[in-house]
C-alpha cells in the first residue's frame, strides 16, 4: 500500500535519529493498516518539537490520550505507562496525499529541530 511505502521512508530517514524512537516493526505475520506513523520524543520537548514542525508548515498531532484521563469514564487509577507514553508520542502526517518528498521534507525538518 501506499502508506506502508511512506512508513518505510520514514523509518529508513529517522532510524538514526538520536532523541526519536520509531513504531517497533510489524510482527511477522500481522498486517498494519499503516493509519498513523507516530515517533516517541522525550516529554520534556514533545510539544515544542510539535510547535516547530506546526511552524514549518507540518502538521503533528497527538491524536489520542490515554482512556483512563477521560473524566467522562469515571477512573480513577494511575497508569504511569500510559501517561508516559502519552506525554511522549507524536503523530507525523502520514495519508494517500504524501509522496516521498513530502516524508523527506517531515524528516529532515524532524531532523533539524532535534539536532538544534
Amino acid at each position: 500500500s501506499c502508506r506502508k511505502e511512506l512508513a518505510a521512508r520514514y523509518d529508513e530517514r529517522l532510524r538514526d535519529l538520536d532523541g526519536v524512537r520509531l513504531p517497533p516493526p510489524v510482527p511477522a505475520g500481522h498486517e498494519s493498516s499503516h493509519y498513523l506513523y507516530w515517533v516517541k520524543v522525550h516529554r520534556d520537548v514533545r510539544d515544542d518539537v510539535a510547535r516547530r514542525l506546526h511552524e514549518a508548515g507540518i502538521p503533528a498531532s497527538y491524536r489520542y490520550g490515554p482512556l483512563h484521563r477521560v473524566e467522562v469514564y469515571g477512573v480513577d487509577c494511575r497508569l504511569p505507562k500510559s501517561d508516559a507514553a502519552a506525554d511522549e508520542t507524536l503523530c507525523l502526517p502520514l495519508h494517500q496525499g504524501l509522496d516521498d518528498q513530502d516524508v523527506d521534507r517531515v524528516a529532515s525538518c524532524l531532523r533539524d529541530i532535534i539536532g538544534s
